[in-house]
């Protein structure tokens, strides 16, 4: 893979994605396989990938990943394959950075989703995952990416109707 392109999310989620520099629409029928930097602390939430097969292959340090109901230390050279449908998360329990191939099967807009944070993190629109203005900008974003990604915790109701809410406040992503 030819890094040409980074998708920092750090000050957020603790992570950067580095890919390949190409259209997001030319992904939405191919695997979409990325090198990620998992910062100490760095988490993502529960989710599920509704029409993905998601895999993580660690290169370095230690990551948990939620799976089958519990979270699972994943190591260097160990990988997971988290299939279309199953709760997952991630988090970097540790004090030392972490990196994985990380692997969306097929693409569909997953590096558009991640582009799209990564503009409202340096909007300042989204500073955080807590907090009434973030909730409504980050569930503003996943609706726009239903087949790519669905939040379970918190639950995917409850961001609809933030979401619902923003709009009414007539908040923009863009």
């Amino acid at each position: 893979m030819t890094i040409a392109k980074v998708i920092d999310m750090s000050s957020v989620l603790g992570v950067k994605v580095f890919c390949e520099d190409v259209p997001s629409a030319d992904l939405v029928d191919q695997a979409l396989t990325v090198e990620v930097e998992f910062a100490p602390r760095a988490r993502g939430g529960l989710h599920v990938h509704p029409h993905q097969e998601e895999s993580y292959q660690m290169l370095s340090g230690t990551l948990d990943i939620f799976v089958d109901g519990r979270w699972r230390p994943l190591q260097q050279g160990e990988s997971v394959r988290i299939p279309k449908g199953t709760v997952h998360g991630f988090r970097n329990s540790t004090r030392t950075t972490a990196r994985a191939l990380n692997t969306h099967d097929p693409g569909l807009r997953t590096q558009e989703y991640w582009e799209r944070m990564e503009q409202l993190i340096r909007q300042r629109k989204v500073t955080g995952m807590s907090g009434l203005r973030n909730g409504i900008y980050l569930s503003l974003n996943l609706n726009g990416f239903r087949r790519e990604i669905a939040m379970v915790r918190p639950p995917d109701w409850f961001l609809r109707a933030l979401a619902k809410l923003g709009t009414a406040l007539n908040f923009k992503l863009t």
